[in-house]
């Protein structure tokens, strides 16, 4: 049943009243009017108007607006600064400072004081779409809607910009361009030196500004100065999802989140980019690639010499300066600038965990790193690299990857000669030549220009080990020396070498068991002719031809360029022994020594020969054995 809506004559006489009230028309204005209606009455008295009909009173209309000044705005709000030259816009603007709205769904609490507002919410309960589209399946019930998605299908652009190359059929997505070309920006905000030449762009910065959120989720505690904002947020309150892949158990209640998730099962790309082979579905991925091929940057940074063309990234940089961190966590002194960061660190105060694995134990309360692990149990590669045989479903390590295969470094140090493809490996050695470090540890005289480093750091401070093992004793304060552990009660070893018997669980440690096979040493000493394939190898090599010794020592003259070897020397001054075995008096600084210690308590010989019925404890007795092993 259609809802029916009654618009009282009283509240037409009251807003009539209400303009006439609050409408001040400048008196010259008004004069100048009068006297040429005068004059124009005057001049035609001789004509016959009857003879004109219906259309005089149109002509008058016409005739009105076209005395009034278009650059003067003649008519002004009394409640705020709003001016137009429009009675119809001033009507429209008067509402929005009414308190209470007259016109409501009897359908829904939608409320409001506009006609055509509450039109148009009213087609939203409609089941039926009487608007159907001839070319695809759109269908909808708002006539506006239907023309812009009409023009969607036109294969060529009416409307082009005198400027660039701009085409488009939809005349304010033009006239937002053009306002791109403008050198001026003709908006701006009285509280901050923010600049525009688009009035809703304005609206929207004023509402940073704003200290109380006026809107709230009556649901939780949610609040947003956005409205749009709240409607995304209020989606997450409804357990049905209306839009589901008919392809994949996709499901979602956002039109754009689902619109977007269409595109992926998508084969052939139509967006393309001029410069590069670069194609997508995707028009905002298409722009902040197309950004990449631009020279010059346009948004550069005051305080550093950081500059990009990306809004997003600058915004995210010019956080990084800010010595107050203004969002802060509620049950831990947890604070950060970025909401995304802190939405992120939010869930892991979740004891339970939402976002569960089907195929094995895994949960999490963080999307990304669900769909991660969710690549995990893909069977097919589906980036595979076309110089080599390296295949993932990690579109960042795939692009990591394609890195390897450039000659050119275009990332180049002006400091030494390091020279890289990688950004982040760029950033953290440009830090390396900062004398002086940023971070440093409260409990020791520790510092670092890392705040990862230091974090890592802090953990060895705590006394209780936060991840233990189910399965024995073993407890770290590190989360990946707990999963390396793991993979020790796995019986089974799913990584297996092609040239050898070797096998193991880890994936890093079977990387470097394979480049022991290639004959091939790709990097090489510049010193020297020394060749290897590990990266971690010819960085301590290259600390053999250093002259200076920049690790020293307090308490002796030992000086040295490995940290290994200079954390292992600090060690011997200690005179207190702090890892000691359970079992037995022993005790020591070292944990491979402990460990290797532990060996010796065990019955049961897990190292054994093939070939004879030698067996021992340790993996280094073995590997001599079957150097002299007689069968």
């Amino acid at each position: 049943m259609s809802a029916i809506v009654k618009v009282e004559i009283k509240q037409e006489e009251e807003l009539n009243e209400c303009i006439e009230e609050k409408v001040f028309l400048n008196n010259e204005v008004s004069e100048t009017i009068k006297l040429e209606l005068e004059g124009a009455h005057s001049s035609n008295a001789t004509r016959n108007w009857k003879e004109e009909g219906d259309s005089t009173t149109n002509n008058k209309l016409c005739f009105k607006r076209r005395l009034i000044p278009k650059t003067n705005k003649d008519l002004k709000c009394a409640q705020c600064d709003y001016v137009t030259h429009s009675k119809s816009h001033l009507t429209d603007h008067l509402l929005t400072h009414k308190i209470l709205k007259d016109l409501k769904c009897h359908q829904c609490d939608y409320a409001t004081n506009n006609k055509y507002y509450l039109k148009r919410h009213l087609l939203t309960h409609k089941a039926a779409k009487d608007l159907k589209c001839d070319q695809c399946d759109y269908a909808t019930n708002n006539k506006s809607h239907f023309r812009q998605h009409l023009v969607t299908h036109k294969i060529f652009k009416d409307l082009n910009c005198a400027e660039c190359d701009y085409a488009t059929n939809n005349k304010s997505h033009l006239r937002d361009h053009l306002q791109t070309h403008k050198a001026f920006k003709d908006l701006k905000c009285t509280q901050c030196d923010y600049t525009t030449n688009g009035k809703r762009n304005l609206r929207t910065h004023l509402l940073t500004h704003e200290f109380s959120n006026q809107l709230k989720c009556v649901q939780c505690d949610f609040t947003s100065t956005y409205k749009c904002s709240l409607k995304k947020h209020l989606l997450s309150h409804n357990p049905t999802k209306f839009f589901r892949c008919v392809q994949c158990d996709f499901a979602t209640n956002s039109r754009s989140t689902f619109n977007k998730h269409q595109l992926t099962h998508s084969t052939v790309k139509d967006l393309k980019c001029n410069n590069c082979d670069y194609v997508t579905n995707n028009k905002y991925y298409l722009r902040r690639h197309l950004v990449t091929h631009t020279a010059a940057k346009d948004l550069k940074c005051a305080e550093c010499d950081y500059a990009t063309n990306n809004k997003a990234h600058f915004k995210d940089h010019l956080l990084t300066h800010k010595m107050f961190k203004d969002l802060k966590c509620n049950e831990c002194d947890y604070a950060t600038n970025n909401k995304y960061y802190l939405r992120s660190h939010l869930l892991t105060h979740k004891a339970a965990k939402e976002l569960k694995c089907a195929q094995c134990d895994y949960a999490t309360n963080n999307k990304s790193h669900f769909r991660q692990h969710l690549l995990t149990h893909k069977i097919y590669k589906e980036l595979k690299c076309a110089h080599c045989d390296y295949a993932t479903n990690y579109k960042p390590h795939f692009r990591y990857h394609l890195q390897t295969h450039k000659i050119f470094k275009d990332l180049k140090c002006a400091q030494c000669d390091y020279a890289t493809n990688n950004k982040s490996h760029f950033r953290d050695h440009l830090v390396t030549h900062k004398i002086f470090k940023d971070f440093k540890c409260a409990h020791c005289d520790y510092a670092t220009n890392r705040k990862s480093t230091l974090k890592t750091h802090l953990l060895k401070h705590e006394s209780s080990n936060q991840f233990k093992c189910v399965q024995c004793d073993f407890a770290s304060t590190y989360k990946s020396s707990l999963k390396n552990h793991l993979f020790s009660h796995i019986p089974v070893k799913y990584l297996k070498c092609a040239q050898c018997d070797y096998a193991t669980n880890s994936r890093p440690i079977f990387k470097k068991h394979l480049l022991t096979h290639s004959a091939v040493k790709n990097l090489k000493c510049y010193h020297c002719d020394y060749l290897t394939n590990n990266k971690y190898y010819l960085r301590r090599h290259l600390l053999t031809h250093k002259v200076a010794k920049d690790l020293k020592c307090a308490q002796c003259d030992y000086a040295t360029n490995n940290k290994s070897h200079f954390r292992d020397h600090l060690l011997t001054h200690k005179s207190f022994k702090d890892l000691k075995c359970t079992q037995c008096d022993y005790a020591t600084n070292y944990k491979r020594n402990l460990r290797t210690h532990l060996l010796k308590h065990e019955s049961s010989k897990n190292f054994k020969c093939v070939q004879c019925d030698f067996a021992s404890t340790y993996k280094s007795s073995l590997k001599r054995h079957l150097k002299m092993c007689p069968v």
